[in-house]
């Protein structure tokens, strides 16, 4: 089985500004005691799991360096990076990740996508879910979710309905059928979701069986499917890429949008690791409390966080 691990960065983290900036988003921010980013840890997780396997990252062009300097710091090697000249949403870069497989004449079975700015906690079982996942998305030639117990009532997060005609595949492989997903659903509705069994938070991690993935790209956006064929990535170094102008020309769509959700080939691994998306205040009040982050010094900064639990104050 021949696995292709992707990171996509590309984002800004606008909803968490001052603390997260266009010139360096939350997925770099050093929040780890050990001065490391969210980014590093996500680089690190997959080594523990594809130790040669080349990372794709994708990135946006004002991030490059960043990028850059944070793969030397963990003495990384084995990595390609595309650079996307504009701002593009998930499924775009996945067109990308496409494109330099085909490029570099690369045989891939399997891809696995990740987010920069995840938190997960549980590296072993992280570790454990993602090989029995991969062994299974390979065999079944099917999609895969990685799917998240709900704790609370969040509306930040989309929602897996699951079906009860669950199959266990070897002996610690738990895994679900998919029914339906709901993107970021109200307060009411979400605290149904959590008294059903059936429903998980949607963690934005994916695996893809390459020729499945290819036929339902083709199936349901084939016209961005005819762009895709059209697109090309100009190489910079052995390890840099940049997107051209038909890039910017693709639907802005995320990858749930685009596939996941019209997809007839998928499952969800029930994830054992705790998981939550960094996407607000008050996800970084949590962790901060609970001392699994910090809060970085920044200069003439003061940020007052949600019912004045806590406050960071820059004495620089």
């Amino acid at each position: 089985m021949i696995i292709c691990p992707v990171v996509l960065a590309g984002g800004f983290g606008k909803r968490l500004y001052p603390l997260s900036t266009i010139e360096k988003p939350k997925q770099f921010i050093n929040f780890f005691k050990d001065n490391t980013s969210f980014f590093q840890h996500n680089i690190k997780r997959i080594r523990e799991v594809l130790k040669d396997e080349t990372i794709i990252i994708t990135c946006n062009k004002l991030n490059l360096e960043l990028v850059k300097l944070q793969l030397i710091q963990l003495n990384e090697k084995n990595y390609r990076i595309i650079v996307e000249e504009d701002s593009k949403n998930t499924f775009c870069s996945l067109l990308t990740i496409l494109k330099l497989i085909e490029i570099e004449n690369k045989k891939v079975d399997t891809i696995f996508i990740s987010t920069a700015d995840s938190y997960i906690e549980n590296t072993k079982e992280f570790v454990k879910n993602l090989k029995m996942s991969l062994i299974v998305s390979f065999f079944t030639q099917k999609n895969l979710i990685f799917g998240i117990k709900p704790s609370e009532a969040n509306t930040n997060y989309g929602y897996i309905k699951t079906n009860k005609n669950k199959f266990d595949i070897f002996d610690d492989g738990f895994f679900l059928n998919v029914d339906s997903f709901l993107e970021k659903p109200d307060k009411k509705t979400a605290e149904k979701f959590i008294k059903n069994k059936n429903y998980l938070w949607n963690s934005g991690n994916f695996i893809f069986n390459y020729k499945t993935l290819i036929k339902e790209i083709k199936q349901y956006q084939l016209k961005n499917f005819i762009t895709y064929k059209k697109m090309n990535l100009l190489q910079k170094s052995k390890n840099i890429f940049y997107t051209d102008d038909v890039f910017l020309t693709l639907d802005n769509l995320q990858i749930d949008k685009a596939i996941i959700e019209k997809s007839k080939n998928l499952i969800c691994c029930k994830a054992d690791f705790d998981w939550c998306d960094i996407g607000s205040f008050e996800v970084i009040e949590r962790l901060v409390i609970a001392k699994k982050i910090v809060i970085p010094n920044i200069n003439h900064l003061c940020l007052t966080f949600n019912k004045n639990l806590l406050k960071t104050k820059s004495t620089l």
